[in-house]
């Protein structure tokens, strides 16, 4: 019997920016076999953001800023999930060979609640990398290390149901459909919908809304999502 994928792997990952990377470097080594797939060659906003990250501190006050940042929407398990994993940033970045410094300025929202828990950091760079590059550059040796297989210029189009759960994707690669299997889980880390004018019109108040980024954020993740059943 022919088997259901082209392709197939335990971790299927859509989208290679930071959170692609750094999920697909978790997974491999919780002994995961990972693939990644991009649409485009890699680095999504992380490569072009403005070099810093924020590891704050895991207490009542940052609770208030991110609530406050919110608008107060957030339930307490995803806040306190949120905190508890951001706090480690720098741990993460530090077991993956690379070295922080803080970096001015403070919190974007300095007169919120708790704007002091909100500290910036970045990864130390060579001379040569401006921006997000010394962040990406740790994050992709690291993917590279681990030879986790990357698929280019493959955009996935739909994820594969079976009953309740998510099974795989199908993308398009060179002008064929391909379908990938994933038989433990599908991630999407596919960025935004800067460059999607309709879904900036469909949800964003005080449009039109111009934002740098890459222009791969087409809010692939979103429909993709949406089209599965998400709200």
């Amino acid at each position: 019997m022919a088997s259901l994928w082209d392709d197939e792997a335990d971790v299927v990952i859509v989208g290679y920016g930071g959170a692609g990377a750094s999920a697909a470097v978790a997974a491999h080594d919780a002994g995961a076999k990972v693939l990644i797939v991009e649409k485009n060659d890699g680095g999504g906003n992380t490569k072009l953001a403005t070099r810093t990250f924020i590891s704050p501190q895991n207490n009542a006050a940052a609770q208030q800023h991110i609530q406050a940042l919110s608008s107060g929407t957030l339930d307490q398990q995803t806040l306190d999930s949120c905190l508890h994993w951001m706090s480690q940033n720098n741990d993460f970045i530090r077991e993956l060979g690379g070295e922080v410094e803080i970096c001015p300025p403070g919190a974007t929202f300095p007169s919120l609640p708790g704007a002091e828990t909100m500290i910036r950091y970045r990864v130390k760079a060579s001379e040569s990398e401006r921006g997000g590059e010394s962040l990406w550059s740790l994050l992709a040796r690291n993917v590279e290390a681990r030879k986790i297989r990357i698929l280019r210029r493959t955009a996935v189009a739909k994820l594969v149901r079976a009953e309740d759960e998510i099974i795989g994707v199908e993308a398009n690669q060179a002008g064929r459909r391909i379908r990938i299997g994933a038989k433990r889980a599908v991630i999407l880390t596919t960025g935004g919908f800067e460059y999607n004018e309709e879904m900036k019109r469909e949800y964003l108040a005080g449009y039109p809304i111009y934002a740098y980024g890459h222009p791969g954020n087409t809010g692939d993740g979103v429909k993709l999502a949406q089209d599965a059943g998400a709200d």
